[in-house]
């Protein structure tokens, strides 16, 4: 009895220390440390942010590591951000005009199409005050800001962590940086706009109340159908992860669950409106197709627009039976039946990330431990992803998806402003009195923290293993010829 109060007691006490973190996060960190001293020895670790080396983890944080094991540990994080980068700055040498990456760019409204022609029209009326074309230059800027912030976005995250969880996390074959490793293309149209809005949203948190509450308004119902016009795909990725960053601020504002909940159906309407319209208007005519890529000729005079059937996204355009045919054999058997396996492993290794690592982080974040940390990253991890799921049933592109997706729930983890201020809307609403949290006893956090790495290492190396066999593979090919005789 006397065990439980004291752990009531210091609960109740990690609570207030958290409001007191959401309303003043730049307060000093040194009273922090000044807590009750009836902590647990994991909980007096996990509130000092940066500063206290773990001592029930090998390794150590950041910040209290020497010097030489910073530097190092900061070479190997960077390695998978230098090789997209590396990636991406050679898209404009490997891509010719008629590749798909590059005419994707060009779908317009040219002829009253509707679907994804927004982007491009603004980029075809900007060449006519360029003296010269500047697609290839435009999509390689487009990388490279998505590689840079997301990325350095992620590593931040990743130091306030032992080395050990950095590198799972910042070398994760699902999430950016380490997946344009072998997908460059999927930093072009949706998946970079889609990444880059969610920091945008991100960073609105630094704005005050009132201007968040205006900031989420804006990005709801104007922002996202614009970007809607430019890819119907976008909201299934970003409406749903923008109410999630915001729902806290809704709460404290609003102060009504219910009416709250009325209020973000309300901010999906403008959205909905939009994919309404494009659905209206999503399949084009063979003369638009043509009129489209005929309006791009007169600036790259080697887009075959004659035949159309060579024009890369155009000629899918033209003629969906070849995208109809795709899904058809993607849906039939036996390769169903393996994608189903595939499906059920990566869900198997997102929830170990959001236990593993994740949770550990947001442990870190939130002073709270890694059993709740955890609960809080699959909940993050759950309202990320499930928005995405209807399309893969309508689409082949399983791959980009499930990396921009992933990437998404990585970024919004990393944030340390929000899981603060969702950490404190969910213990009002009481969520960690769930049964689940009851097992927070170190044992039970240790093992389960320890199988869900062991997990994640098990399909990086062994079931997923496309990431690091292209990193090696293309990176030096004297190891190529070592490693050949073994089949790798």
């Amino acid at each position: 009895m006397a065990h439980a109060k004291h752990n009531s007691q210091g609960e109740s006490e990690r609570g207030g220390q958290n409001k007191l973190d959401a309303s003043n996060p730049s307060r000093d960190d040194s009273s922090e440390k000044n807590q009750h001293p009836t902590h647990t020895h994991e909980a007096n670790r996990l509130t000092n942010h940066l500063g206290a080396p773990p001592t029930h983890t090998r390794g150590c944080a950041y910040l209290s590591c020497p010097i030489w094991l910073r530097l190092t540990w900061i070479l190997i994080l960077l390695l998978p951000i230098m090789r997209a980068i590396g990636k991406a700055i050679r898209i404009p040498g490997e891509e010719n005009i008629n590749s798909w990456a590059m005419t994707e760019l060009m779908i317009s409204n040219t002829a009253g199409f509707v679907r994804r022609g927004l982007g491009g029209s603004l980029l075809l009326w900007l060449h006519q005050f360029s003296p010269s074309p500047f697609l290839q230059e435009f999509g390689l800027l487009l990388a490279l800001t998505t590689i840079f912030a997301s990325s350095l976005l992620i590593l931040k995250g990743c130091l306030r962590l032992s080395p050990f969880d950095g590198f799972l996390i910042m070398f994760s074959p699902l999430s950016y940086p380490t997946f344009l490793s072998y997908a460059t293309e999927t930093v072009f149209r949706k998946d970079a706009l889609a990444i880059l809005f969610i920091i945008v949203a991100l960073l609105g948190l630094l704005l005050s109340e009132h201007r968040q509450y205006v900031f989420l308004l804006v990005m709801a119902c104007i922002i996202l159908p614009v970007l809607t016009f430019i890819h119907e795909m976008i909201p299934f990725f970003c409406l749903v992860p923008l109410l999630l960053i915001y729902a806290p601020l809704l709460l404290r504002r609003i102060q009504s669950s219910s009416r709250a909940i009325i209020v973000a159906a309300a901010l999906l309407l403008p959205c909905l409106a939009t994919l309404a319209l494009i659905r209206a208007n999503s399949h084009p005519t063979l003369p638009q197709v043509v009129a489209m890529c005929q309006a791009w000729q007169q600036y790259y005079p080697a887009l075959a627009c004659s035949p159309i059937r060579d024009a890369g996204t155009f000629s899918t355009m033209a003629d969906q039976s070849g995208s109809l045919q795709a899904l058809e054999w993607i849906h039939s058997e036996p390769y169903s039946g393996r994608f189903r396996i595939e499906g059920v492993l990566v869900i198997f290794y997102l929830c170990a990330m959001a236990i593993g690592p994740l949770g550990r982080l947001v442990a870190v974040q939130t002073s709270r431990n890694r059993i709740q940390g955890g609960c809080v990253a699959l909940l993050i991890g759950i309202f990320v992803l499930i928005p995405t799921t209807p399309m893969y049933w309508l689409g082949t592109d399983f791959g980009r998806w499930l990396g921009m997706a992933t990437t998404i729930f990585v970024i919004i983890t990393c944030n340390r402003r929000f899981t603060l201020s969702l950490v404190n809307a969910l213990q009002e609403i009481g969520f960690f009195h769930l049964p689940l949290h009851r097992l927070g006893h170190w044992q039970w956090q240790r093992s389960l923290y320890a199988n869900s790495n062991g997990l994640i290492l098990l399909i990086n190396f062994c079931l997923i293993p496309q990431a690091y066999h292209v990193l090696i593979w293309e990176y030096s090919p004297q190891l190529r010829i070592l490693l050949k005789p073994f089949g790798l």
